[in-house]
């Protein structure tokens, strides 16, 4: 079931998320304007924390219709940048959108979660008319508003 944001601004984001045993897989595609440049960022709560502010073992990672990647985790309430050892991306521009698509390594995430268990997910659409969507009723830096995924 795609995760739709589109609700602020004249852009537009789609995005799913599969698995295997060795990543978590999110694709995207952002509709915007030609000549826009802006990005998505990905927020994982993998073990369940449900933490009332960023903290160690919460993870984002930001990838902009330019194809660059950055890769935090929380500490101390605080988004601190980390390697993005192992993760694979690409982001590919067309017309009036751009695909992403992100492979995660479980083993950056502190391992696989065994299925149906909950993982925070959070997703969030940076346009370059200056605002930022999250899925609605989430807050960027607060963990235990994130949406559910479980791995089936």
């Amino acid at each position: 079931m795609p995760i739709i944001i589109a609700q602020d601004g004249m852009t537009e984001l789609e995005t799913g998320f599969v698995f295997d045993d060795q990543c978590l897989y999110a694709f995207a595609q952002v509709s915007e304007r030609p000549n826009a440049s802006s990005s998505i960022d990905i927020y994982i709560d993998p073990k369940n924390k449900n933490h009332t502010t960023i903290e160690k073992g919460v993870y984002k990672f930001n990838v902009s219709a330019d194809d660059k990647l950055a890769v935090y985790q929380g500490e101390d309430g605080q988004w601190a940048t980390q390697t993005a050892t192992g993760i694979k991306w690409k982001a590919k521009k067309q017309v009036s959108a751009y695909v992403v698509e992100i492979a995660i390594p479980w083993a950056l995430l502190g391992g696989k979660p065994a299925l149906n268990k909950r993982i925070g997910l959070n997703v969030a659409l940076n346009a370059s008319d200056g605002y930022t969507e999250n899925i609605s009723s989430n807050e960027a830096d607060k963990p235990y508003t994130w949406c559910t995924l479980k791995l089936k």
